[in-house]
């Protein structure tokens, strides 16, 4: 497969005229039997005047698209068969040929299955994971080197820091990892989140390679580990490739005069009241001043984005999507961006970040919904940011009213009826942009239990951060992301503990790990808690009780968001475990027998199997 690289090296006629040279070609490959069609994106200079020919039968041209930038042109293609195809651009006597590699589809590429509800997702910030390659930490062809006591700089984690550690995650419980972007990101500053993209076709050279990721893909399905791609269609990075010579004029919004969002993309759920004016602000503003908002209207912009997705899928065999800011973007169009993935991958599950903290906004954007206007997004899964947030609230404040503590988390997943499945939301106490979920609690080992025993054993597909299984805390909060980003300890050399081992943890990490670890397991392994019927029952104490159960057994998940022992009656849960039944504690081994009363300790969990 090291031959789509070499799909850029040009076979020039003896007459090549320079200004015809074609210097990139996107997407860098393709594939038979493919639904998506194929349009070749051409840059070079003044290259749009060339007429264009494919002389071997088996690739065709059906058409050459030209835009208002002469250093750019279209071609559509109608593949027949696999083979590498010489496309030769003209004018005149003078002639310019390079060769495009179409390689077989594998068997079974467009049925492949996804994460679900039977999945544990593992969140990866790839440069502060782990360091496994110190010689590309920093390089040449790079603005930003490495710099470890900067917050927002460069840390040197990448892509064999993540293959070294797929045993530990493994053994953990985790069966899917989603790594925030790992293209090229070549800003001068805070280049290590990877939101920034400036070249989508390919690996940073300071994370590794395309081959090296297809190999971390390889290796991570070994290991019955899934592999979830993140995807950034609303913007770019100025210091992408094609910055100051955008293929069209409408390429970006407002690229001549850059115009920063207003943020306010919880308009996009309001079809009554919002203002048009604060709309546009909203959809065609920069989201910062280094990323450029793409066009998704235009149709070469959202074909572009289409066609870039199925190649990564494809040429690395992915698992699944998570979309950045998907509300950001013109939602009519990332409508038919989803679609057009669904089309080509039916199985896949592609799971949107809409951050609102309001059930009703969120649930406006999963695909299944039931929309005033009509809508519908088309996505199979969006991420549970409500529930997150009653979780951190509960926990992090003394109980307050009637929507604080248990009560805020059973005021969060009575709202499940706005979503068309709420099984597929992805689950979380805290990611990349947010607060870490131990800092959350300050480090209050108890706390951690409550919400990783809701987390893994409630409705969804649940997602953990890094470190959070050991709760791990940010290295300094008045830092803000930079500092929230910290780096999971034991990646590099030199580090005095290795959290990735017992023996570098202290007490309460241990403990944290182990109860994370025993119920992850747990998870995967358990129908009744990938598919199981969710009944939650409802209290006044601050005990949050709620039961998942199927034909063959029930698992209840006790919590006490209160400081003090609550009773707990079991015949107020007669409805699904009958008086006098066994069952056993998940979490201690312990038998339970289900009669009479008992105290739940202050900030005390339990997890409870019954057998029908």
């Amino acid at each position: 497969m090291k031959r789509i690289f070499v799909t850029l090296i040009s076979t020039l006629c003896a007459l090549s005229l320079s200004a015809q040279k074609v210097d990139r070609v996107e997407p860098l490959s393709w594939w038979t039997d493919m639904k998506t069609p194929l349009q070749l994106m051409l840059h070079g200079e003044d290259i749009a005047s060339s007429e264009v020919s494919v002389e071997e039968e088996g690739l065709y041209l059906k058409g050459t698209i030209r835009t208002d930038n002469p250093n750019y042109l279209f071609l559509d293609l109608d593949v027949r068969k696999a083979g590498d195809w010489n496309i030769t651009l003209s004018k005149g006597r003078k002639k310019h040929t390079f060769a495009y590699h179409i390689d077989n589809r594998r068997d079974g590429s467009a049925e492949r299955e996804s994460f679900s509800a039977k999945d544990v997702v593992y969140l990866i910030m790839p440069d502060r994971f782990a360091n496994g390659d110190e010689s590309n930490d920093t390089v040449a062809e790079c603005a930003e080197g490495c710099n470890r006591k900067e917050p927002f700089g460069r840390h040197g984690g990448d892509i064999q820091g993540i293959i070294d550690h797929l045993d530990y995650l493994a053994d953990l419980g985790v069966t899917a990892i989603w790594n925030t972007p790992l293209t090229l990101d070549n800003e001068g500053f805070a280049s290590y989140h990877g939101y920034s993209t400036s070249d989508y076709y390919h690996i940073d050279p300071r994370y590794g390679s395309n081959e090296l990721y297809k190999e971390l893909v390889a290796e991570a399905h070994k290991r019955g580990i899934k592999m979830i791609f993140d995807v950034v269609t609303n913007h770019c990075g100025t210091a992408h490739w094609w910055a100051g010579d955008f293929p069209s004029s409408d390429w970006v919004h407002n690229g001549d005069k850059p115009l920063i969002t207003n943020h306010g993309w919880m308009m996009q759920a309001d079809p009554v009241n919002r203002s048009s004016r604060d709309q546009k602000m909203m959809e065609e503003g920069w989201f910062d001043y280094s990323m450029p908002d793409t066009n998704l209207e235009n149709p070469l912009v959202l074909n572009y984005y289409t066609q870039l997705y199925c190649w990564w899928i494809e040429w690395a065999d992915l698992d699944g999507l998570r979309v950045d800011t998907f509300p950001y973007n013109n939602k009519w169009a990332m409508a038919r961006w989803t679609r057009s993935i669904l089309n080509e991958y039916p199985n896949l599950n592609i799971v949107g970040e809409c951050w609102n903290s309001v059930p009703a906004i969120c649930a406006y954007w999963e695909g299944d919904s039931n929309n005033r206007d009509g809508y519908s997004s088309g996505l199979p899964s969006v991420m549970d940011f409500p529930l997150q947030e009653k979780i951190a609230q509960g926990l992090s404040k003394q109980p307050d009213g009637w929507m604080w503590g248990g009560h805020g988390v059973y005021a969060s997943i009575m709202q499940d009826f706005l979503y068309g499945n709420p099984n597929t939301l992805l689950t979380f106490l805290d990611n990349h942009d947010i607060e870490r979920f131990a800092d959350t609690v300050e480090g209050d080992l108890r706390k951690y239990k409550i919400g990783m025993a809701i987390i893994a054993t409630t409705r969804g597909v649940p997602q953990l951060l890094y470190g959070t299984e050991i709760m791990q805390r940010s290295s300094d909060l008045s830092q803000g992301h930079g500092g929230a980003r910290s780096e999971f300890e034991g990646g590099w050399k030199g580090d005095k503990n290795n959290k990735f081992t017992a023996e570098g943890r202290s007490a309460d990490e241990q403990a944290a790990f182990e109860h994370t670890r025993t119920l992850l397991r747990y998870r995967t392994s358990e129908p009744v808690l990938h598919s199981g019927k969710l009944t939650q029952f409802y209290r006044t104490d601050n005990l949050y009780v709620f039961a998942r159960h199927n034909e063959e057994k029930v698992v209840l998940t006790i919590t006490n968001f209160s400081p003090e022992g609550r009773k707990l009656t079991w015949s107020d849960y007669e409805e699904v475990i009958p008086e006098g039944a066994k069952g056993c504690s998940i979490l201690s081994g312990a038998e339970v027998v289900a009669g009479g009363s008992e105290v739940i300790e202050g900030y005390g969990c339990d997890v409870i199997e019954f057998v029908k």
